[in-house]
């Protein structure tokens, strides 16, 4: 299926092809970098959506715009974070090239919150040492660290107060006092494996000046 147009061809060729030598050839012959094509797709999106990883890579060294939004406003940025899993090298690679860190994908949400949303810690200090705001707000306008403490995801938590993050955020609807009042049931009672996080995490934050409730069963 041809997703470019015109001399932009050539470049969907020579990544599909996996062929750096052809992308240079595509780009001396007319071809655009940041050429938009069908549904707005750019040369990067493509290389990601096909782990063309060789040709992604000189496309990078080409100056290609990794903040380019599509018709769906993903970008470069976006994509390469969702395929993190599957690769990484493909976010590392743009954040090295001066991708944005701290870009919002189209529910604007930071892309940083894929991490979060998949309790990858080595990933979210490697956003963190890469430039990422790690004070940064979700969609709904929560802190990330408050919104890792609601859905009780306590080694994210630790996580991001390791890295230093801010965590008294008392003008804000939602605040850490809230998170940790006592329920009728816990949602993560002293035998699940986030326990020993949300402990050290009570712990830090109280020893930093934070007012927080007792927590029942913490040593």
């Amino acid at each position: 299926m041809d997703w470019f147009y015109g001399k932009d061809l050539a470049l969907q060729k020579a990544m599909d092809a996996e062929n750096p030598a052809a992308v240079d050839a595509a780009v001396q012959a007319g071809a655009n970098v940041n050429a938009r094509g069908l549904h707005g797709v750019t040369p990067l999106e493509y290389a990601i959506g096909h782990f063309s990883k060789r040709a992604y890579t000189r496309l990078l060294q080409l100056h290609a715009d990794t903040a380019q939004r599509d018709d769906e406003k993903d970008n470069a940025m976006t994509l390469a974070a969702r395929a993190y899993a599957k690769d990484p090298d493909y976010l590392l690679l743009a954040l090295q090239a001066g991708g944005d860190p701290n870009t919002r994908r189209p529910d604007n949400d930071p892309i940083i919150m894929r991490f979060v949303a998949d309790r990858n810690l080595d990933a979210i200090r490697m956003m963190n040492a890469k430039g990422a705001n790690i004070n940064i707000r979700d969609r709904g306008n929560d802190p990330i660290i408050v919104s890792a403490a609601l859905v009780e995801y306590w080694d994210v938590v630790w996580c991001l107060l390791d890295l230093g993050a801010k965590f008294d955020y008392k003008d804000d609807p939602i605040t850490m006092q809230d998170i940790f009042r006592p329920r009728p049931v816990s949602p993560t009672p002293p035998d699940s494996p986030l326990w020993p996080y949300k402990v050290r995490s009570w712990r830090f934050m109280r020893q930093h000046g934070l007012a927080l409730p007792d927590l029942p069963g913490a040593n």
